[in-house]
């Protein structure tokens, strides 16, 4: 039979499995709410219209990079799972999690560029794990967030980047600037687009 301490050890492990799947499954409904978003949405530009623009991503002034992967790009979302490893048990500490984006430019069909512009935005793909990983970054992004470097040696990392080159899609709140008559910027073309997040509506950016 079972001692004590060995059935508590299995009851604790069969709970920690099953947090484990349902956060999975959460994690997968999030994904799948989010690519829903992202099709719904019109493709038709207006001004202050909610939309879907699909297209290529152009090189920001300056871009992000990456703290798990170190790759560069304009938005990544990055997470770190801290545990304590004993004898008997392992102790979720805490998690870490970092969203990014900096402003940058969309190539759309027909040659128009339109501007992502924000701080933040929902990514539809969530973060996975890296293979191989990168234990000096690891622990540079946990000292970032004042946590101990030797954490990351037992601790779960995963990052999602949208880097640049990638076919994405973003949906937003339109902003359009139409020029007048005789003007001659924003390079030649008819207007300028911005796409912008909202309370209601957050820049929410997929794969195509």
């Amino acid at each position: 039979m079972l001692s004590l301490t060995a059935l508590i050890a299995a009851v604790v492990a069969v709970v920690a499995a099953c947090v484990r799947a349902t956060r999975e499954v959460r994690a997968r409904i999030t994904e799948r709410a989010r690519a829903r978003r992202l099709a719904q949405a019109t493709t038709a530009i207006a001004d202050r219209e909610v939309v879907t623009v699909e297209g290529t991503v152009c090189a920001p002034a300056v871009p992000l990079t990456a703290p798990l992967s170190g790759r560069s790009c304009v938005a990544y979302h990055a997470v770190a799972k801290l545990w304590r490893v004993g004898a008997r048990k392992t102790t979720l500490l805490g998690t870490v999690d970092e969203h990014r984006l900096v402003p940058f430019g969309l190539e759309i069909a027909g040659g128009e560029t339109v501007t992502i512009d924000g701080d933040r935005a929902e990514l539809a793909e969530l973060p996975r794990p890296l293979i191989p990983r990168k234990l000096d970054l690891e622990q540079s992004f946990l000292a970032r967030h004042r946590q101990p470097a030797e954490l990351a040696r037992s601790g779960g990392f995963e990052e999602v980047v949208i880097a640049i080159g990638d076919l994405i899609r973003v949906q937003g709140l339109a902003l359009v600037e139409a020029h007048e008559a005789g003007e001659q910027l924003y390079r030649g073309e008819a207007r300028r687009i911005r796409i912008v997040a909202h309370p209601a509506h957050p820049l929410t950016i997929g794969r195509r």
